[in-house]
């Protein structure tokens, strides 16, 4: 009887072992393949890669007084709160949010966030009320963006 128990135990463990070792070779696979092929991961890739997404960020930051409109914040979904501001621009309303604009702190209070990260935070909740924006690939196409904001905003400014 005890010799029964062992051989069930050993073969238990095979069996849980085989699903483990083919997803070790699976990944072991991948990686290969990223290594044999480095141009795969270009550094504005990388840098997108590391960013946190739009609905990340939200959860963690931006919820806190978008969910319920709290300081005057639009409503997360809500059109009619963020149809002036659609109306403004995706890069104009990052650009806000990065620098802090009526009741909002500079990047929503959390100053680790990164541009990326607050522009991806932007089109998702953008998004979620209308707009059809696509956060941008690279680091550089942030600060491209943010530029042409600062432009716009100075011409804007002038005209008041």
């Amino acid at each position: 009887m005890q010799m029964k128990k062992v051989m069930s135990e050993m073969v238990w463990r095979k069996l849980l072992l085989v699903p483990f070792i083919g997803l070790l070779t699976a990944c072991s696979d991948s990686v290969s393949e990223v290594a044999a092929a480095p141009e795969v991961v270009t550094a504005g890739t990388a840098a997108q890669l590391r960013a946190r997404s739009g609905e990340a960020v939200y959860q963690q930051v931006c919820m806190a007084c978008h969910a319920t409109g709290v300081n005057e914040a639009p409503k997360f979904g809500d059109r009619a709160d963020w149809a002036e501001l659609i109306d403004e621009g995706y890069g104009i309303l990052v650009h806000e949010s990065i620098k802090g604009e009526g009741m909002m702190p500079p990047r929503g209070g959390d100053m680790t966030l990164t541009d990326m990260e607050m522009a991806n935070a932007v089109a998702y909740m953008a998004n979620a009320a209308g707009a059809e924006w696509t956060a941008p690939a690279s680091e550089e196409a942030v600060q491209s963006m943010l530029k042409q904001a600062e432009i716009e905003l100075s011409h804007h400014h002038g005209e008041d």
